[in-house]
């Protein structure tokens, strides 16, 4: 089964019913030099005419900047995974900074998921975003006039079912206060908060963050989940929310590329790439209702009397305005690294 393309589509195809809009994508994971000319491919068909990724290792930097030349641009990520967690987000954290602004990082990403807690070793999360060591991380990244991204939370789903155990994790809006502390210290900085600011499922709660933070802006990657829980909500609540905040949101996919996906024979890398700029596309340019093409492992998570491992979110497209969109898939950006360059 292609747990990438469950209605079988032809992308390359597909790609071409899409309006030909530029569009920026603020928000990807690119790693593995054979697997970035496969996303180059993808890019050209879907319309990405530059892509900021969160590389993992500094050594493949180079040669993906190559590849993709002007079109790349690259945010600074801790290592998240390693023998020394403590180490990576306090003094790792601010040498990959210096390491990173050599290729004129623009952004450094702050990872503040509740499952940093496990990876951290159970007694503390070394990159939450209340620890004290952050404010040396921000004051080093303003010295290279680097602003900010943030994961903060996850989807609903995983609150009522990873992190069940609230004494443990805390409660979903528990991870709000921190990062609204940040937002108001260091409000000389723009601060983009990855999928929708972990927070899709509640419009009302995203609508008051950014009125109170004008500083904010919101990405729309992580894409299963976009689909899932922006289709649920109703069509007019949604695209008022679009309307209002037009001039604060960002579009992003959460692409991650490795070259362990050239060789799965049952999803095509190309196939896996193209389906989470199809879904977002889909999502918000078009009137589709149907099944998304995308596996999503959440829904079995929480109903899985209802739905297994092969089941896939309802995908309800938007129709947003032409003139919306320009301004997520690219003025957005645009203006907003023009105004802090």
């Amino acid at each position: 089964m292609n747990n990438a393309n469950l209605i079988g589509l032809n992308y390359q195809q597909e790609a071409n019913k899409f309006h030909k809009f530029e569009i920026i994508d603020i928000h990807s994971h690119i790693n593995g030099i054979q697997a970035t000319y496969k996303l180059k491919e993808v890019m050209r068909l879907y319309g990405i005419c530059k892509i900021f990724s969160m590389t993992n290792s500094l050594d493949e930097v180079p040669k993906i900047k190559e590849i993709l030349t002007d079109q790349v641009e690259f945010i600074v990520i801790p290592k998240i995974r390693s023998d020394n967690p403590k180490y990576e987000a306090n003094q790792g954290f601010l040498k990959r900074i210096d390491e990173f602004q050599k290729y004129n990082a623009k952004l450094v990403k702050f990872w503040a998921a509740p499952r940093g807690l496990d990876i951290s070793g159970g007694n503390e999360n070394y990159f939450a975003l209340h620890q004290p060591s952050i404010h040396q991380v921000i004051k080093h990244a303003k010295n290279y006039n680097m602003n900010f991204m943030v994961h903060v939370a996850d989807p609903d789903t995983w609150f009522q079912t990873k992190y069940s155990d609230h004494k443990k994790y805390g409660y979903k809006k528990d991870h709000y206060k921190p990062f609204q502390e940040l937002l108001a210290k260091y409000s000389d900085s723009f601060w983009i908060a990855a999928h929708m600011a972990g927070y899709p499922e509640d419009l009302e709660f995203l609508d008051d963050l950014l009125t109170t933070h004008t500083n904010l802006y919101l990405d729309t990657s992580a894409t299963k989940w976009m689909v899932r829980e922006l289709s649920k909500h109703s069509s007019d609540d949604l695209l008022e929310f679009f309307n209002k905040w037009q001039d604060r949101l960002l579009f992003g996919s959460d692409i991650v590329t490795s070259n362990e996906h050239l060789n799965d024979q049952s999803t095509p890398a190309l196939d896996l790439y193209a389906s989470r700029y199809w879904a977002l596309r889909t999502l918000f340019e078009t009137d589709y209702q149907g099944i998304s093409p995308i596996v999503d492992p959440d829904l079995e998570m929480i109903s899985p009397d209802k739905y297994n491992s092969n089941s896939s979110a309802i995908l309800k497209g938007q129709a947003i305005s032409n003139k919306i969109l320009e301004k997520i898939y690219y003025k957005n950006s645009v203006n907003l690294f023009t105004r802090n360059s």
